[in-house]
């Protein structure tokens, strides 16, 4: 039987959409088949950037351990440490550290922690003809189980230590109460100001029983190291890294440290205290405040105790009884044979004492030359030699050349004025030296003066030291005007006192003593003392080109070794 034409259409739309219909499933799969390829993609990608990542802060948090330790505890050339073994020779470096990757996502809804892991493999050491090569092997784990390597490699040079290559060192406490800010800059690229404005102003005590005083509204830039403890108070700002022997206390009132801590005993945050970093330490760590934020993790040696019983504190992990990890060095800084060249001077014919400022000797100039004064009588009004001023000339005073003046005490009162040109001045005060009143001492651009003082050195009332340059180190890298007093602590009186309204550049190196720094002026250069106390309403700026400066004239000596990163290598291991 025929069929008839509708039956014919019905079978062949029937064909039709089983085409279409294949076509379509054909098309669905190869979606899935990209959709789960793009999947697997990305999760490997993540796989491995969490991987590398590990690896990399593996490798980095044991170069920043081993470039701490000291010079002794390193490995030596040809020797290589492995695995857990390595853990028992520098201490936090552990062969396997849990390393948190904090969430990522571009909602709540979709954010998940992941977690990896990594380990230092092996640290070895060898010598070739530019200095000593240390290599840092690290694995990490992502997820998936996936696998990175990294191989970090650093020179280790020994290199010679600057006196003054932070803004503050001392041996005993440092107390920071004042309003203006703490901070540095680089002469060598222009005036304090602007964009020569930076973060390194490194507040530095070697004394394990010192405490360091942060409080008040005067911000440190840069970071804090000690081998004692750490207290902030108030509103104080600390932009870098706390690194503490003992402890450190985050009081109330909105203390806030832009970076991390590392504590080798307890760490204590009180009401809104703020960690914008983490916080690692080989004590305990206590919450005593309501509004207490640490924006990373917390990591105890001992316990974790949140008085409060908040559980927001820490936006990272927390984590307890973990042992002694942190290792805190913090040497002494570079000293000056200053007994020694005081006792030279001591030797060289003396000149009484110096006041300038009385009506015969209000105006008083010193060259390399000669001393001289300007006798203002009517009837001269010229300026003569001071033929009771001995001036020995070429002696050796830290590496320069200069001229010594050598008085018993000095003094500039009233509204005298000393000018300083020509050349470098050494002037030897054996005895107290005194600027007061409206008194004055102006240092040429083509002089510079050291003072070196047994007594007490004060600066008060309208008194300056007015640099002409604006410079605390000269074109040749020597301090412009320098300050160094062999002054001990007895009777509890500060060695050197700056109360004033003008601004000083100047270095001072004073470390049996107090130095205090007061007023409203404000401080350009580098201090080292024995106990150090900065307050008032001007501010401290560390010069950071004395770093480089000091190695010429002789206020070096050869220190702990310096590092730098040559290499950083990457693998994956599928």
């Amino acid at each position: 039987m025929t069929q008839s034409k509708p039956e014919q259409q019905a079978g062949f739309s029937l064909i039709i959409a089983l085409i279409i219909l294949s076509l379509s499933l054909m098309v669905a799969m190869q979606a899935f088949k990209t959709v789960f390829y793009q999947t697997r993609v990305s999760i490997d990608h993540e796989g491995k950037t969490q991987a590398m990542l590990a690896a990399e802060a593996g490798a980095l948090r044991a170069y920043t351990l081993l470039s701490l330790s000291p010079g002794e505890k390193l490995l030596t050339a040809g020797q290589r440490w492995e695995g857990d073994d390595i853990a028992g020779h520098v201490e936090g470096i552990d062969h396997r550290v849990v390393s948190l990757v904090a969430p990522v996502a571009s909602d709540d809804n979709t954010a998940r922690a992941t977690k990896a892991e990594y380990w230092i493999d092996s640290v070895g050491r060898e010598s070739d003809s530019g200095g000593d090569l240390v290599t840092i092997k690290s694995v990490g784990r992502g997820i998936d189980d996936t696998l990175s390597k990294v191989t970090l490699v650093a020179r280790l040079e020994q290199g010679e230590k600057g006196v003054f290559d932070a803004l503050i060192q001392s041996k005993g406490n440092i107390s920071l109460t004042g309003s203006g800010t703490i901070d540095s800059y680089d002469s060598s690229k222009g005036a304090y100001g602007g964009s020569n404005v930076k973060n390194g102003a490194a507040v530095v005590s070697s004394g394990s029983a010192s405490v360091i005083t942060l409080d008040g509204g005067s911000p440190i830039k840069g970071n804090v190291t000690t081998q004692g403890s750490v207290v902030l108070n108030g509103s104080a700002r600390v932009t870098g890294d706390i690194d503490a022997g003992g402890n450190v206390d985050v009081a109330g009132g909105g203390s806030v440290v832009d970076g991390s801590i590392h504590g080798g005993g307890n760490v204590v945050i009180e009401s809104s205290g703020h960690i914008k970093g983490s916080v690692n330490t080989n004590g305990d760590v206590t919450v005593k405040g309501y509004g207490a934020k640490v924006d990373g993790d917390i990591n105890a040696g001992g316990t974790y105790t949140n008085m409060m019983g908040e559980d927001n504190v820490a936006n990272g992990t927390i984590t307890q009884n973990q042992g002694s990890t942190i290792a805190v060095d913090t040497a002494a800084p570079a000293e000056v044979a200053l007994s020694a060249t005081m006792s030279a001077l001591d030797g060289l014919p003396g000149s009484g004492a110096m006041n300038v400022g009385s009506w015969r000797y209000n105006q008083v100039r010193i060259t390399p030359e000669q001393v001289s004064y300007y006798d203002s009588q009517y009837d001269v009004q010229r300026w003569l030699t001071d033929k009771s001023a001995t001036l020995t000339q070429n002696i050796d005073v830290f590496g320069t050349r200069s001229s010594v003046l050598n008085v018993k005490n000095f003094s500039v009162f009233s509204d005298g004025h000393l000018f300083i040109s020509g050349g470098d001045v050494v002037l030897y005060v054996d005895g107290d030296a005194t600027i007061s009143d409206s008194a004055m001492i102006t240092i040429a651009e083509d002089a510079t003066l050291t003072l070196l003082v047994t007594g007490r050195y004060t600066l008060t009332g309208s008194g300056a030291v007015d640099v002409a340059s604006d410079r605390v180190i000269d074109a040749r890298g020597k301090p412009v005007f320098s300050i160094y007093s062999s002054y001990d602590k007895r009777n509890g009186q500060a060695g050197i006192v700056i109360n004033g309204a003008a601004s000083t550049y100047a270095v001072i190196y004073a470390p049996e003593t107090r130095v205090e720094v007061s007023g409203s002026g404000e401080l350009y250069g580098a201090l080292v003392a024995g106990d150090i106390s900065v307050s008032g309403a001007g501010g401290v700026h560390y010069d950071e080109a004395l770093k480089g400066a000091a190695s010429g004239h002789g206020h070096v000596e050869q220190g702990s070794a310096g590092w730098s990163i040559e290499q950083l290598k990457y693998s994956l291991d599928q």
